[in-house]
């Protein structure tokens, strides 16, 4: 039989802790002692449990100060897949075909279960986005807010978590074409159909308007980005998913 892996129980402990936010990030953990009370181990084993935290950019130690919950402890989640895109083993046309496989969904439940609140917050960004003179920055912000309102009516925050991870992954790209003109022209009318479809509680619209917006977000990126970094297409690139015919 294949060997089981061992958890590490003050590795749990602490991922608990962060999840009850009984720690918050820039917080201060129990100390050494009482995380090897709590968790029943050695303080040998709280030391390795803390290298491996630190490994994985969820606490940061100070020496003579004590360990301390990192402030961007949730981007630590991403962080393997990012070093997965700088290896070249995952391809920037494989992170848009997980937005075309999950944001669609997401837009036609909004148009179904979208309370009025998120209708009018979508409305606020949307208007935002076009009648306002915003940075490229700003309207990056703009805009990932835009795809998390929608992903949150979803009430699942397994699926906020990647859509926000997936979005991170992206940054410096939306960065870099954010920055063009033409494309902070562009870009604001292409979440109108989305906002609209939701608004008028049409699912099927919703999905369709989702999935082109995303298409066209793929253009983008394939013009901003060298075909090195783009990856190969096929069933794990962009050869699908395929959607409705365009």
């Amino acid at each position: 039989m294949p060997r089981a892996f061992a958890r590490d129980p003050v590795v749990d402990l602490v991922r608990q802790l962060l999840a009850k936010r009984e720690v918050i990030p820039g917080g201060k953990l129990p100390t050494e002692r009482e995380l090897s009370e709590l968790a029943g181990v050695s303080r040998t084993a709280v030391r390795e449990a803390i290298r491996t935290l630190e490994a994985e950019g969820l606490v940061d130690v100070r020496h003579g100060y004590g360990t301390f919950v990192a402030e961007d402890a949730r981007d630590a989640l991403v962080r393997p897949f990012s070093t997965l895109l700088e290896l070249g083993e995952i391809s920037l046309e494989e992170i848009m075909a997980a937005r075309q496989l999950i944001e669609p969904e997401l837009a036609a439940l909004a148009a179904l279960r979208a309370a009025d609140e998120d209708v009018a917050n979508l409305r606020a960004i949307t208007r935002q986005m076009r009648f306002e003179d915003v940075s490229p920055e700003r309207y990056e912000s703009l805009d990932t807010e835009f795809h998390l309102t929608i992903a949150r009516v979803s009430s699942n925050r397994a699926v906020v978590q990647i859509v926000r991870g997936l979005r991170l992954l992206l940054s410096d790209v939306t960065q870099t074409f954010f920055a063009l003109p033409q494309w902070l022209e562009e870009a604001p009318v292409e979440h109108i159909p989305v906002f609209e479809s939701i608004q008028d509680r049409d699912p099927d619209r919703a999905r369709t308007a989702m999935l082109t917006h995303l298409r066209t977000a793929l253009k983008h990126t394939r013009e901003v980005v060298g075909p090195e970094r783009q990856g190969t297409t096929g069933a794990a690139g962009f050869g699908g998913p395929a959607g409705p015919p365009e």
